[in-house]
């Protein structure tokens, strides 16, 4: 008996270097799953830079609005605030910057339709005038 005790441990010593040579491929995969993972979010940024936001005055209504281009075609363009009761333009420039910002961020994302609710204007500090409307 004392003759297989050899044996025993050499085929043992070979089953656990066989087994931790696998644990490192499966290592290996999970990290370049985690690589491919990593491009995936690169290719989300590089979304996000195919947008350009340009905004002009809108002498019709009074204040700003913006247009919302990927690569060189026009995607959006929003002449007033969004989601408002009222026909008004941006109280400034950086206002409607801010917000085509946010809708960039929503069509980069997926989010559709890329639309604006109130309590999202409130939250980019948006200046507009709130309308109470009284029930009937």
């Amino acid at each position: 008996m004392k003759n297989k005790e050899p044996l025993f441990y050499c085929v043992f010593m070979i089953v656990l270097i066989i087994s931790c040579s696998e644990d490192k491929n499966n290592k290996n995969n999970a990290f370049s799953k985690s690589n491919s993972d990593k491009e995936i979010v690169k290719n989300r940024d590089k979304m996000a830079t195919d947008y350009t936001i340009g905004t002009y005055l809108n002498k019709d209504i009074g204040g700003w609005g913006f247009e919302i281009y990927k690569h060189d075609t026009l995607l959006i363009r929003q002449p007033n605030i969004p989601a408002i009761a009222d026909i008004k333009g941006f109280k400034s420039e950086e206002e409607a910057v801010k917000v085509g910002g946010y809708v960039v961020y929503k069509l980069a994302n997926d989010i559709f339709p890329p639309s604006l609710t109130l309590h999202e204007l409130d939250s980019l500090k948006v200046t507009y005038v709130k309308i109470k409307y009284i029930g009937v």
